[in-house]
């Protein structure tokens, strides 16, 4: 997978910033309103490395951009799912490509710099009504950062009726993952 690049104005700086300030989680930000071409804060150095990667800055844990500076992601999860064939069909008349394309420029519209789960979430594709193929395409082509989930567990949409999620921190579920 390519690096994309996510090319930010200073209004979201400042709204990461102050989000950012508000939680506790990055005073040293606030104030910044350079970005690199990845959204990064160019003020806070990391390691330019060529990947996103997590990266320990003056006592607080970053994501990093390949340019080395700390980014702060505001993201959806979840954002191409088979949930959303109504909306293609009725709206875009069943145009995929341009209800990808929309959904890409509605989030940067709201002030997102970041898709969490990838350009579509695998347990939500059970009909596989959305072409997976042109979702990554076109969030590449979009060129919007995003993780792409490695299941561990079973998603909530998966589990049978009763089934419960496993606690991942219980001495039980350590010996099922060894």
């Amino acid at each position: 997978m390519n690096n994309m690049k996510l090319l930010c104005g200073i209004y979201r700086a400042g709204t990461v910033a102050i989000v950012a300030s508000f939680l506790g989680f990055a005073a040293p930000v606030v104030g910044s309103n350079a970005l690199d071409s990845y959204g990064g804060f160019i003020d806070i150095k990391g390691e330019k490395t060529g990947f996103f990667h997590a990266e320990k800055i003056d006592g607080r844990w970053w994501l990093v951009t390949p340019e080395g500076n700390a980014f702060w992601g505001i993201g959806m999860a979840h954002p191409v799912t088979d949930y959303m064939e109504g909306a293609i069909t009725f709206t875009y008349n069943g145009n995929q490509e341009a209800w990808l394309r929309g959904t890409i420029q509605r989030m940067r519209d709201l002030g997102y710099n970041c898709v969490w789960s990838g350009p579509y979430c695998p347990e939500r594709m059970r009909k596989g009504f959305v072409n997976k193929e042109l979702a990554e395409r076109i969030f590449e082509e979009g060129e919007i950062p995003y993780g792409f989930p490695i299941p561990l567990i079973k998603h909530n949409v998966e589990l049978k009726p009763g089934e419960k999620q496993p606690d991942v921190f219980s001495d039980e579920y350590t010996k099922i993952r060894q």
